[in-house]
């Protein structure tokens, strides 16, 4: 796919969507896909909270392209 805001938008989405519909443990509090066009790879970021808990957790991690 191309490294663009589209894109990310479209794969901030699609995590949204994800964790809904399979993930019905947690509330997902922010999303965040920023193309990162030095690695060529996104940088993503999930804030969510686990059910009955007050404390948010982050989740940070690249997701490259492999071939």
């Amino acid at each position: 796919e191309n490294l663009d805001p589209v894109t990310a938008t479209m794969l901030q989405r699609e995590i949204e969507e994800v964790l809904r519909t399979f993930e019905p443990r947690v509330k997902v509090s922010v999303v965040t896909v920023v193309p990162n066009y030095d690695a060529n790879a996104f940088s993503v970021t999930i804030q969510f909270f686990i059910l009955n808990s007050t404390r948010p957790i982050n989740v940070n991690f690249l997701l490259e392209r492999i071939r």
